[in-house]
């Protein structure tokens, strides 16, 4: 007897909708896949198609199907640099449980944008054993969960210019027995395009330390124009001061001080007050000079996103 019509569809449908589920389930990545994405996921160019390289798996190879072009010529190809400070990670011989949290922080030293991969094993209970060689699953296989991306109300709080990120997603492993969660964040460069050239230029460095000993030949004759690395150490140096300085204590820079005046001039004034310097105009009785005054003490935690810029501009 053969089924009714309705019968045999609601079934097909069924077996089609649990197809489609354990397809679903079945999409991911494995770690080596996921991080030579990472790699080469570059998020200041945006495709047209709304394909995104780090989140979206990998097509399914057809015969005769043009495919899109993974990467296109212009994507920086990250080459990452690790900042040893917001770095946590365990030992390469150790194993993970359910108690561990593996915090990769690192910077683009060609595009300047940062990258914090985090793995915690700790957000999934009933999950006890992570992957790992020589048990039934030796990769993790990563499933994407959701992405976030700064919102309007987070963009206009004061701090976001030392907090902010273009994208943050998140996966978990597939293996029914694996805890482990991942999250990669993205943020931009610390310092835009118009700041960077102020303290990495070497023609505009030169042009400043130039015009700075011309105005005073007096006190900067034996003196030379700074080179871009002296610009980069004199700002991590006053940076990493600012930050190790006791709370409550007042450490002050005169703008005419000769390292301070030949490394930044006049022109570096709004990106020094941007980076988090107060800046104030004091009398002194140095005769009738008036000393323009960097003050220091101002600068709080989050400046240590924006420490190593010496280093990740």
């Amino acid at each position: 007897m053969q089924a009714p019509a309705q019968v045999s569809v609601y079934v097909g449908d069924m077996y089609l909708r649990r197809w489609m589920l354990t397809y679903l389930r079945a999409l991911g990545k494995t770690s080596p896949r996921l991080l030579e994405d990472l790699l080469d996921y570059d998020s200041s160019k945006p495709r047209s198609d709304g394909r995104n390289l780090l989140v979206d798996h990998s097509p399914i190879y057809k015969a005769q199907k043009i495919f899109p072009l993974r990467t296109v010529p212009n994507d920086c190809h990250h080459l990452l640099w690790r900042k040893d400070g917001q770095t946590s990670i365990i030992p390469f011989d150790k194993h993970p449980t359910t108690s561990t949290k593996c915090i990769s922080a690192s910077f683009c030293s060609r595009c300047f944008h940062h990258f914090d991969v985090v793995v915690d094993y700790t957000k999934r209970p009933g999950r006890n054993l992570p992957c790992a060689l020589g048990t039934s699953y030796p990769l993790h296989h990563w499933q994407h969960v959701g992405s976030q991306y700064p919102s309007d109300e987070e963009q206009q709080r004061d701090t976001y210019k030392y907090e902010r990120y273009k994208e943050q997603h998140t996966w978990a492993c597939s293996a029914f027995s694996c805890p482990a969660v991942l999250t990669v964040r993205i943020s931009p460069p610390r310092l835009n395009k118009a700041q960077t050239p102020l303290l990495t230029d070497p023609r505009k460095i030169y042009a400043r330390g130039v015009r700075v000993i011309e105005e005073d030949p007096e006190r900067h004759g034996d003196s030379r124009p700074s080179l871009p690395c002296e610009v980069l150490a004199v700002t991590r140096t006053y940076l990493i001061h600012a930050l190790t300085v006791d709370p409550g204590k007042s450490k002050r820079i005169a703008a005419r001080n000769k390292r301070f005046i030949l490394a930044f001039g006049d022109e570096c004034h709004e990106l020094l007050q941007y980076i988090g310097f107060t800046y104030q105009q004091e009398l002194v009785m140095n005769g009738d000079v008036s000393l323009r005054i960097f003050n220091r003490a101002q600068l709080t935690f989050p400046l240590r996103n924006l420490s190593i810029c010496a280093n990740s501009l």
